[in-house]
């Protein structure tokens, strides 16, 4: 089975950091129960985002009271998606831990898509390393150097500047930290990647955490995601 859920025991970390109220696309905190506003792809053996009838009490929140488990199990399936005011730029901010590294091929974190459902990024992860990887249409998928360690709270980023035909700037990474980080030009730094050679020429809409094809045993816990169409500080 698989499910995403909402957990509610003791915060095992608090949000800090900066963001632009002004031009914010999305603040997601879970604290109220339920997948309000988020939708669920549930044809073709899809699993339905059923948070509400499936607290997990074993795992702890990241922020507050509730955070968003996404759980999958041997060919199953879930994703949530939300949409958001349509935006030429795009970055995303949330925290997370990942419960378990059982990952086979790449894996989908998270993605931004347009409003016609295309991918334009992803934050991916690579096989059992625990390491994010940006796969973008046109780009270079690449992986970052450093991999993730299970429950250890962290930040990820999701940046998308939309493109004129083979410049769509796309980065990728994590931090311990949530000022946005010092991103390289263009290639690996660390647990950061940027590639400036993506072909996607539309604006994003849409957030989606989880996938829409196979998947097998990745578990991360996911909370505090904040859009906005201006970079963070």
């Amino acid at each position: 089975m698989i499910a995403i859920t909402l957990s509610n025991s003791i915060s095992a970390f608090r949000k800090s950091g900066t963001t632009v109220d002004n031009f914010q696309l999305l603040n997601e905190q879970f604290e109220a129960p339920g997948s309000t506003g988020w939708t669920s792809i549930t044809t073709a053996g899809y699993a339905a985002w059923n948070d509400q009838a499936n607290i997990n009490t074993g795992t702890a929140p990241i922020l507050g009271n509730y955070s968003a488990l996404i759980e999958s199990v041997n060919i199953n399936r879930v994703n949530a998606y939300k949409d958001f005011a349509a935006t030429e730029n795009c970055y995303m901010r949330f925290q997370f831990y990942q419960q378990n590294p059982g990952i086979l091929n790449d894996q989908v974190l998270c993605s931004f898509l347009d409003v016609s459902g295309n991918v334009l990024c992803s934050i991916n992860l690579a096989n059992t390393s625990g390491k994010f990887r940006l796969v973008s249409p046109g780009a270079t998928s690449t992986t970052v150097s450093t991999g993730l360690s299970d429950f250890t709270n962290y930040y990820g980023w999701l940046e998308y500047e939309k493109g004129t035909g083979s410049n769509a700037v796309v980065r990728v990474g994590w931090s311990t930290s949530p000022n946005r980080p010092a991103w390289p030009t263009n290639g690996i730094s660390g647990a950061l990647v940027t590639r400036i050679n993506g072909t996607s020429t539309t604006s994003a809409t849409r957030v989606r955490f989880g996938r829409v094809d196979a998947a097998v045993n990745y578990n991360y816990v996911v909370d505090d995601i904040q859009i906005q169409s201006v970079p963070f500080a």
